[in-house]
C-alpha cells in the first residue's frame, strides 16, 4: 500500500514552511521509494545516506570554486540524468497496464 498523494504534498509542505527543507526531501523520497513493509534498520539507514548525500552537496556548494556556475551546472546535469533513470526504472508511465 503506498501513502496517499496529497497526504504527501501536505506533509512536505509542513516541513518546508517549518525549515526542514532536507527533511520533506527525504519524505517525499521515502514515500517513492521505500516500502512500507521495510524495516525500521532499514528506513533508518536509507535516512542517513539521503542526508548525507544532502551534507555531500552542501560541502561542495559551501567551498566556493573558481567557476561556479560550472559546477552547479554538473550536479544538476547529474540529478537530472539520475531522476530519469529512476523515474524510467520505478514509474510506470501513464496508461501502463
Amino acid at each position: 500500500m503506498a501513502l496517499d498523494a496529497e497526504y504527501i504534498k501536505r506533509l512536505r509542505l509542513d516541513l518546508v514552511a517549518k525549515g526542514r527543507l532536507i527533511e520533506a526531501g527525504w519524505a517525499t523520497m521515502r514515500a517513492a521509494a521505500v516500502p512500507l513493509s521495510a524495516p525500521q534498520r532499514q528506513v533508518d539507514d536509507m535516512r542517513t545516506a539521503f542526508f548525507m548525500g544532502a551534507h555531500h552537496l552542501y560541502r561542495i556548494l559551501e567551498d566556493p570554486v573558481e567557476d561556479d556556475e560550472q559546477q552547479v551546472r554538473l550536479i544538476v546535469d547529474e540529478l537530472e540524468k539520475f531522476v530519469m533513470e529512476f523515474t524510467l526504472q520505478h514509474i510506470p508511465p501513464d496508461g501502463a497496464a
